[in-house]
């Protein structure tokens, strides 16, 4: 017996260990940070926001740092490792709020934009929607919304400007978070700051379809491809050639 008690006491001291380990990587976010020619008045800063593997050294590593240099933008960029559990209960929110946005207002960004990939879009949708003054745009790429259940709802009531009704056994989060875009893109200065790409045959292209109804038909990008990195880099290439033109605030020099 007091043997098993042992036994039971050195498991539940490892349990709570673990625990406590897993709550401190919880709370890490490491930032990456790429100089570009953002140095000045008006200068601009991306933050780029990872996907569920929570690395945000995959943005260099598959390229799409080097395609924004390689296109000429005039912008800062920081990529961020999260804990991808961070990203449960809006956690991610507050973290970036105190460890990204405002230590960079505070070092005199004027135009912060943020850029998602999948769970990372997700992320940078609730960041927004929480902190509209904060953000100048958005940059998604294939970003997870809403299970497919409240997604199928939203587009059987004609899309996101008809439907109103979230069914008691929906996801009522993928609801609220649905009602706040559509609120956030009713603002037409807003709603041309949202830039969407998806590949045609990705696993979440109806979600993005629904997105891409209430938004500007320049500022969506599709392009052969599921949810990969490779089709991600083509979006990009096509979206920085488009900044180009349309030339958002931040993306140009100042005179």
């Amino acid at each position: 017996m007091k043997k098993f008690i042992r036994i039971f006491a050195i498991l539940l001291i490892i349990t709570i260990l673990a625990v406590i380990l897993v709550l401190m990587r919880e709370d890490r976010l490491s930032i990456k940070f790429y100089p570009g020619f953002g140095e000045g008045e008006g200068k601009t800063l991306v933050v780029l926001l990872p996907t569920v593997a929570g690395q945000g050294k995959l943005y260099e590593q598959q390229g799409l740092i080097d395609i924004c240099r390689k296109h000429g933008a005039i912008v800062d960029i920081m990529a961020i490792d999260v804990q991808p559990t961070l990203y449960l209960k809006k956690r991610i929110v507050k973290k970036m709020k105190s460890r990204v946005i405002d230590p960079a207002k505070a070092r005199g960004y004027k135009h912060i934009y943020l850029l998602g990939t999948s769970l990372g879009g997700h992320a940078a949708l609730l960041y927004t929607m929480e902190y509209p003054h904060d953000i100048e745009g958005l940059f998604l790429f294939a970003p997870f919304i809403s299970d497919p259940f409240v997604t199928n709802i939203i587009s059987e009531a004609g899309g996101l400007q008809t439907w109103d009704v979230c069914p008691q056994y929906a996801w009522e989060y993928s609801c609220k978070l649905w009602k706040s875009i559509r609120s956030y893109v009713s603002d037409p200065e807003r709603r041309s700051s949202v830039f969407l790409g998806y590949g045609t045959e990705d696993r979440f292209v109806e979600s993005c379809q629904v997105l891409a109804e209430v938004l500007p038909p320049e500022n969506v990008f599709t392009a052969p491809g599921g949810h990969s990195w490779k089709t991600w880099q083509k979006l990009w290439e096509k979206m920085l050639k488009h900044l180009k033109i349309a030339k958002p605030a931040g993306f140009t020099k100042v005179p």
